[in-house]
């Protein structure tokens, strides 16, 4: 069967070396490449660099694919990023089918795993579907579930669904290939609907419960990074990016304890922080380099 596969971040990389190795991949939509970094150089995304890695043509607009010297058979998507046109969605004889990193019709939408983190949602998991023109509403073809650790953040969870779900996309695929694929409608009156992250809300209140602090540190991860200020020798208060975090008095002595909730009496563990103008590290060797006290606002 002849795919075409589109998709933008990291996530989308190790489905598409999956289906690349068992599949004919006609060619890869992504996204233009974007400017990044302090010197907003152009970028390509991290599919298109997997893409030219694996020899396989690349496409940066959809209406490409009607140009394309072979029609696919299917479309697979993961992580692309743009709305498909009803003819765009037609125009493959077995239509596109998407991965979402949800349990449909939960968590519809662009966040669904740093969702699924911020309300305690810790049994999710992935859904394979045809792509339709509503938002994430179409028939489900295959799921499996996931269960996320108490301190694990959107990163890591990612990281794993993204293994497991490059072999669900393929069992899909094949069941389609082979005529055996069977599509469930989804239930819209139990949907549920996520939006992105924004980075005007990514600042901590430490006011807030240790359990709804660590949440959002763990679902807010590196994109768009939960944040807070530090006092340290004397110096102008200086932004950190809490990476991971845990709720509860310690851990073991492994992280650094922040007094939280309205009565300062509740407890955050901070595992991985990244200071300005540095890389991540453990929060505990953060707080060493500060030598002495420090006030955390």
């Amino acid at each position: 069967m002849k795919l075409l596969f589109a998709g933008t971040p990291e996530v989308a990389v190790p489905s598409l070396k999956v289906l690349a190795e068992r599949h004919e991949i006609v060619a890869v939509l992504t996204t233009p490449d974007a400017p990044k970094g302090r010197g907003k150089q152009l970028s390509p995304s991290p599919i298109k660099q997997a893409a030219l890695a694996l020899g396989l043509p690349v496409v940066e607009n959809v209406e490409e694919i009607y140009a394309l010297p072979q029609k696919p058979d299917l479309g697979v998507v993961v992580a692309y990023g743009k709305l498909l046109k009803p003819q765009e969605l037609d125009y493959f004889e077995h239509g596109w089918i998407n991965l979402h990193f949800s349990l449909l019709p939960k968590f519809r939408g662009a966040s669904p795993v740093q969702s699924a983190i911020l309300t305690g949602t810790l049994s999710t998991g992935m859904t394979v579907f045809r792509l339709a023109p509503g938002l994430d509403d179409g028939p489900v073809i295959a799921s499996t579930p996931y269960q996320i650790g108490e301190s694990e953040t959107t990163d890591e969870v990612f990281s794993a669904m993204a293994r497991q779900g490059a072999e669900l996309l393929h069992t899909v695929v094949e069941e389609i290939r082979l005529g055996k694929a069977i599509f469930e409608p989804q239930d819209a009156e139990n949907a549920t609907y996520t939006r992105k992250l924004l980075k005007s809300e990514a600042r901590l209140d430490w006011t807030l419960s240790a359990e709804v602090l660590a949440r959002k540190i763990n679902a807010f991860s590196s994109n768009p990074g939960a944040w807070f200020e530090v006092e340290a020798d004397g110096k102008p208060a200086q932004r950190v990016v809490a990476l991971k975090a845990l709720a509860g008095e310690t851990d073991g002595g492994a992280g650094v304890v922040v007094p939280a909730g309205a009565s300062g009496e509740d407890r955050v563990v901070l595992l991985m922080v990244k200071p300005a103008g540095k890389n991540a590290m453990p929060a505990k060797d953060w707080e060493r380099g500060l030598h002495g006290e420090f006030k955390i606002q």
